[in-house]
């Protein structure tokens, strides 16, 4: 999700370095924070990607009124100071996913739109898709595509010429929908369907390096699955299911591939909580190693990243601990790193500094994982941006957001291009709060 099939056309990063010369790692160089209206708006911050070169970041948020049908809203931003370059609110959908195509020309968002309304009840959805231009943020194209009663996009991704879109068909039973479109037009390519007599899901997609084949995770009954299609036609090239070694349920919620295209990652949870990490080959399948990891009880994971410049998998979940003496739990953060060969740890890091966590995402040359999170601080909740050293877990920098009287959380990051900025996408406030955009120095 939110990846562009840079490897299929070469970016030359024309662009001078944004940040100041006075900026440290860990520097705050900018906020935008918006809110799309008041009297009972609520707005929420959805995905961040920025354009191959670097030139641009856009962000992907949801507004909506009680009364009224949700509306998507897509904002292009300057990297180095944070001018907004142009806004599009699209009514009558929410949005859950944003991806750049590999020339930065266009975005691609996927999610749902509500076809039979009655306020405050979701009674009938079906996946939408919508392609805007990355210049202006006109519309290019809408496809809908919806069978049972709560269809849902979930994630999406773009080649050259074409996108991927993946959720959920709620028809007899609730099947895994796969769609591929013209970039260009929105032109349906083809539609896959995968059922396996269960509760199925796709819930993440990712791409070949060569955009040939794409990969889908998600869920089949009470197994974790991934499925193989070919882009060009639709063709599934074989299905794998992942179960815990204890047999309990699960499911993928993150894919990724290798540099190389020979193995393709995917994490997610046992229904005990755990964490579950697989490997499988890209070619055929066929499982390399799995690997359960238990970072305490009530773990709740959200994110994973991959780097291949330093062959290593990270995840990073939230332990929920009663404590007797507060009567309250008390959260903490852990992040983990796993080698790609073998799926054995290499290190677990506490991050004293985050207490429910958020997304993560390495540098692109892998020395660092930028982490974003939210913790307690003296009055309210805290947005927190971190970086860890790949290598050991140890922390570099750590910076603060927000707070007060008004809780702020961190909901999507990005690392730029050149690997010299992180951009922090989150929410501040509780009800009908603002979304806010950070930029921080990585350099």
């Amino acid at each position: 999700m939110r990846r562009a099939l840079a490897l299929l056309l070469p970016v030359v990063l024309l662009l001078a370095s944004s940040v100041p010369a006075w900026a440290a790692p860990g520097d705050r160089l900018w906020n935008v924070r918006y809110r799309e209206g008041k009297d009972r708006v609520t707005d929420e911050a959805i995905a961040i990607v920025t354009s191959p070169d670097g030139s641009t970041v856009f962000t992907l948020g949801r507004s909506s009124r009680t009364w009224d049908r949700p509306s998507s809203v897509l904002r292009a931003y300057d990297p180095a100071d944070g001018a907004l370059r142009w806004a599009t609110r699209v009514a009558g959908w929410t949005p859950r996913d944003l991806t750049v195509s590999a020339d930065g020309a266009t975005l691609v968002a996927t999610g749902d739109v509500l076809v039979t309304f009655v306020p405050d009840s979701l009674v009938d959805t079906d996946v939408r898709t919508v392609a805007f231009s990355a210049a202006s943020g006109d519309v290019v194209w809408t496809a809908t595509a919806g069978e049972g009663r709560l269809d849902q996009g979930r994630a999406v991704v773009a080649t050259a010429d074409t996108a991927i879109v993946t959720g959920r068909l709620n028809g007899t039973t609730p099947d895994t929908i796969t769609k591929a479109y013209d970039l260009a037009t929105g032109d349906e390519r083809w539609t896959a369907i995968h059922g396996g007599g269960g509760a199925d899901f796709g819930l993440d997609v990712a791409l070949s390096p060569d955009g040939t084949s794409a990969f889908v995770a998600g869920k089949m009954g009470k197994f974790a699955a991934v499925t193989s299609y070919d882009v060009a036609t639709g063709a599934e090239l074989w299905s794998a299911e992942v179960t815990a070694p204890d047999g309990r349920r699960t499911d993928a919620q993150w894919v990724s591939v290798s540099d190389d295209g020979s193995e393709v990652f995917a994490a997610g949870h046992t229904s005990s909580g755990d964490n579950i990490v697989f490997a499988l080959d890209a070619a055929d399948g066929t499982p390399d190693w799995t690997t359960v990891v238990a970072i305490g009880r009530q773990d709740i994971s959200r994110s994973a990243a991959y780097s291949d410049a330093v062959d290593t998998l990270f995840l990073e979940g939230t332990t929920a601990t009663w404590d007797a003496e507060l009567n309250d739990y008390v959260y903490t953060t852990t992040v983990i790193a796993l080698d790609t060969t073998t799926g054995a740890v290499r290190w677990s890091s506490p991050v004293e500094a985050c207490s429910w966590n958020g997304p993560i995402e390495a540098t692109p040359d892998g020395t660092a994982l930028v982490v974003g999170c939210s913790a307690r601080v003296p009055v309210g909740i805290a947005m927190i941006a971190l970086a860890l050293a790949t290598d050991t877990g140890a922390p570099s920098w750590v910076s603060s957001f927000g707070g007060g009287r008004r809780s702020a959380g961190a909901t999507d990051l990005t690392v730029a291009p050149s690997g010299e900025t992180v951009f922090v996408l989150g929410g501040l406030g509780l009800d009908a709060g603002d979304v806010v955009t950070l930029a921080y120095a990585m350099v």
